[in-house]
């Protein structure tokens, strides 16, 4: 019996060395990290990148611009201590020009990291966003976005040009025909994705587009019943999809469409909009619209709209647990995220932020701060899509004194 438990304590003793020596050598594995990790740098202008390093491993390291050691005069160099600066000038039409920098370790090739960096010449659009990024829009209802932009330098115009993404199925090939005409024109220059059977096809190579005239034109005509498509942008929308139109010139009022599709059992369809720089046409911002039948809104799954907790005593702890479960998802079936707010003291949400599908549990964890007799409040979920109706759940616990 003492020689079996004498086995029994070091293959133990063995497995659990094993398992700790295994996560300390995951933990130790070397990395390396180049602050700041982005930076909009002028040109002729300097800045220091610093290497950040965990693990076995030396902060010694080979600086490469654009895959260039040490850099040149194009794309601008970078010397030993990691000062990058910038090429004199930039390529013409490219303002800001994108640059990657990066440092490999030199005791480990295979252990790098990087830096993003912005090479500009003022005046310069350096980034665009759209507000919000993401929304829902009810169909024949109207959605302002506004253009945020971060620029360097006087921009003397300011305004944008507003599209939205379109989707079109533009039938089979015959083995003959060459010329597909699309249901719009004045479609953004270099927007169009063309396939045919599925298989991307390549511009001047495979086909010529008229953007004003809305017309492509193969140069060997699609096989007989492959299916071409087209995707594009289009300036200011159409009925099918939603218009938008400029209000000033950083704000654009988005008008869904009159319905969602023609197959009545559809009750969502996302769209896209795009702001391109009337100023820069190489700098634009995107944003995701979901169009609905109405508006979208987050429901509980599994729980009414009040929750009863029972009774408990005041400062008495907690022995066996008082939770309630349930999956927040929305009305319309599409998927948001969410962010617990209002949550009383006495309650507990985990997860408390999450996105639809996310199961929830509302756990009672303290009885201190009741006061005797019925305590109600309001637990609120947010969701962080614009137009999305937030969720708010009735609470209520009754407590007792313990005296």
């Amino acid at each position: 019996m003492e020689k079996l438990k004498s086995a029994l304590i070091f293959t133990i003793t063995f497995l659990c060395i094993s398992i700790i020596s295994g996560v300390e050598a995951k933990a130790k594995d070397p990395t390396i990290k180049v602050t700041p990790k982005s930076a909009f740098i002028q040109v002729g202008k300097s800045k220091k990148f610093i290497v950040v390093k965990s693990g076995k491993i030396s902060k010694k390291v080979n600086w490469f611009v654009n895959d260039i050691a040490g850099g040149d005069a194009t794309v601008g160099t970078i010397s030993e201590k990691g000062v990058y600066t910038a090429p004199a000038t930039l390529p013409d039409g490219e303002n800001p020009v994108s640059i990657e920098i990066k440092a490999v370790s030199i005791d480990n090739p295979a252990v790098s990291g990087k830096a993003d960096v912005g090479v500009f010449t003022p005046p310069a659009i350096l980034s665009m966003k759209i507000n919000p990024s993401q929304a829902s829009v009810v169909i024949n209802s109207e959605r302002t976005f506004t253009i945020t932009m971060k620029k360097k330098g006087k921009i003397d115009d300011k305004t944008v040009k507003w599209f939205v993404y379109v989707e079109e199925d533009l039938g089979k090939g015959d083995g003959s025909k060459t010329t597909f005409t699309l249901a719009n024109q004045n479609i953004e220059e270099n927007s169009e994705t063309v396939k045919v059977d599925g298989v991307e096809k390549t511009r001047d190579a495979d086909y010529t587009i008229n953007y004003a005239g809305g017309e492509i034109e193969f140069v060997s005509p699609p096989g007989a019943d492959l299916s071409v498509t087209a995707s594009y942008f289009i300036e200011g929308g159409n009925n099918t999809v939603g218009k938008i139109v400029s209000k000033g010139a950083t704000r654009g009022v988005y008008t869904a469409p009159a319905k969602v599709s023609e197959d009545p059992t559809v009750k969502s369809k996302k769209v896209k909009i795009k702001a391109v720089s009337n100023f820069n046409d190489k700098k634009f911002a995107e944003a995701d619209i979901t169009i609905t039948k109405e508006q979208v809104k987050l429901i509980a799954v599994g729980i009414g709209p009040v929750i009863d907790f029972g009774e408990v005593t005041i400062n008495q702890e907690i022995t066996i647990p008082i939770i309630r479960v349930f999956t927040i998802v929305t009305n319309t079936g599409d998927s948001v995220g969410w962010q617990a707010s209002r949550i009383p003291t006495w309650l507990r949400v985990n997860p408390s932020s999450g996105g639809t599908g996310v199961q929830v549990t509302l756990e009672v964890i303290d009885t201190s701060q009741l006061q005797t007799g019925l305590n109600q409040d309001t637990v609120v979920f947010l969701s962080g899509t614009k137009g999305v109706k937030p969720l708010s759940i009735s609470v209520f616990i009754n407590a007792r004194s313990g005296f």
